[in-house]
């Protein structure tokens, strides 16, 4: 990590960081670990960073250094680090991965890519996650395949990128920036192309028709009006 943080400090052009399968077990202390973020915040053209395989697991102090080291970069990767959520427990618990991670992109932060994939991340997280999107303008895609997120944390975060409950909800209430990938989309998935690779006041437009279109169809078969 010493050694990354002077590599940093010696290469100002560098782009790109990628760091894999060096767990920090072998005693980074969070004093070096902090040297390291201080290295890469203020790094002036770094714009894609992949810290994968590092085993960060639930240590909320590095996470939060990397995530906000990160925060202007176009690209962070997580993955495979094993970052728990299991024992965060309720949805609403403030002192935990999940909220910590949800209070981050909650504040809107400039990265526009995050990869969180084959961590641990169960329902709880993906409940405050769909909290957060609602707040979060900048984020363009999260990949979250191989978690332990189910049908309710999925469902509740789509309900965050396109909420049915009113047109009022779509509009003001739903995120049209972020792409959520939990796994490879069936083509005959009705999300496949939610929040892709257009811009976000297409999406809204896409949303608000599909809307109006469903509502017509349902006035229509409820007074019996064949179209």
């Amino acid at each position: 990590i010493l050694f990354l943080s002077e590599f940093l400090k010696e290469n100002m052009s560098l782009v790109s960081l990628e760091v894999q399968n060096n767990p920090l077990d072998g005693g980074a202390s969070v004093e070096m670990m902090s040297r390291f973020c201080h290295a890469m915040e203020a790094h002036p053209s770094l714009t894609r960073v992949c810290l994968a395989k590092m085993n960060l697991g639930a240590d909320l102090d590095i996470l939060r250094m990397i995530l906000n080291a990160c925060r202007n970069m176009n690209y962070l990767d997580l993955s495979r680090n094993r970052i728990d959520t299991q024992n965060d427990g309720e949805a609403t618990s403030t002192s935990s991965v999940s909220a910590m991670i949800s209070e981050y992109l909650g504040k809107n932060p400039p990265l526009k890519c995050l990869s969180l994939e084959q961590n641990r991340l169960c329902d709880n997280f993906a409940l405050q996650l769909a909290r957060a999107l609602r707040k979060n303008f900048n984020l363009k895609r999260l990949f979250l395949r191989s978690n332990n997120i189910g049908e309710e944390g999925k469902m509740a975060v789509r309900n965050a990128q396109y909420n049915l409950s009113s047109l009022d909800a779509i509009i003001d209430e739903s995120n049209h920036t972020c792409q959520i990938i939990f796994h490879v989309i069936p083509a005959k998935d009705p999300f496949r192309n939610l929040n892709g690779s257009t811009s976000s006041e297409i999406h809204k437009t896409v949303k608000i028709n599909s809307y109006l279109m469903a509502t017509k169809n349902l006035v229509s078969g409820k007074n019996g009006i064949m179209e």
